[in-house]
């Protein structure tokens, strides 16, 4: 509910404009500190203002949550309040998504419906999707993004660059040669993993979608046998502070 915008009622504006002049009037019995006062009606100000918030928006979500009616279900050309100028001026558009067959079938086709599930030619899952006007990974500008249920999203915008088949966005992407971390869009580097990863218990393995591209079983030296692959230096940050807040330190 975060992204709710809150209107006041006017018996809710009403109420807050009584009790801030109530505040207003009990700073000015008290001129002796008038910056201490101004100070303590600006505070009382926010808290009443954050007391009204809550409450506006629990009563919008019981009442969402009890009305049957939350489902998300838009309409092409609907037009919504935009959450940056709050005019009434969003508007939905259709945005045409093909998607693409394993190399076995090579079947391409519409995707119109986040409820489908298979190929109507081979009846297995799509591995390539392809948004916008795009016509394939090649086409300049494009942006392909590696999602975390295994698809693959071709895109002219990696942040709208939802994966059609489970809704998140990429976890990493390739853009002009070069792969980036989906979460915090820097640059991978490298770095060599360990061959025998099913064999390590990694601490942070069920933890690992806060830090998608961490080096989550460690890295190896040179002059061992590894596996060359990528890491973000925000997602190991990311994973090493996990480490120190969940896992004992050895004595």
């Amino acid at each position: 509910m975060s992204d709710v915008v809150v209107k006041f009622s006017a018996d809710d504006r009403e109420l807050y404009s009584q009790l801030s002049s109530e505040v207003a009037q009990q700073s000015d019995e008290k001129p002796l500190d008038r910056t201490a006062a101004r100070e303590a009606l600006e505070e009382q100000q926010e808290a009443f203002e954050e007391a009204f918030i809550r409450v506006e928006r629990a009563i919008l979500q019981e009442r969402w949550e009890t009305s049957g009616e939350y489902l998300f279900d838009l309409r092409v050309s609907e037009v919504l309040d935009c959450s940056g100028c709050l005019n009434h001026s969003l508007t939905i558009h259709q945005v045409r998504v093909r998607a693409i067959c394993g190399p076995d079938c090579g079947n391409k086709y519409d995707w119109n419906d986040s409820e489908h599930s298979s190929c109507p030619q081979c009846q297995q899952r799509p591995r390539q999707f392809v948004l916008g006007n795009l016509r394939s990974a090649s086409s300049p500008g494009a942006v392909v993004g590696q999602c975390q249920c295994g698809s693959e999203i071709v895109t002219d915008a990696i942040e709208d660059g939802y994966c059609p088949l489970c809704g998140a966005l990429p976890t990493a992407y390739l853009t002009r040669g070069r792969e980036f971390c989906g979460r915090h869009h820097e640059r991978m580097l490298p770095y060599r993993s360990p061959q025998d990863i099913f064999f390590i218990d990694a601490p942070a393995r069920w933890s690992s979608e806060l830090f998608p591209n961490a080096k989550l079983w460690g890295d190896v030296a040179k002059t061992e046998h590894g596996v060359a692959a990528l890491f973000c230096p925000s997602c190991e940050a990311d994973h090493q502070r996990w480490l120190r807040e969940n896992v004992p330190a050895e004595d």
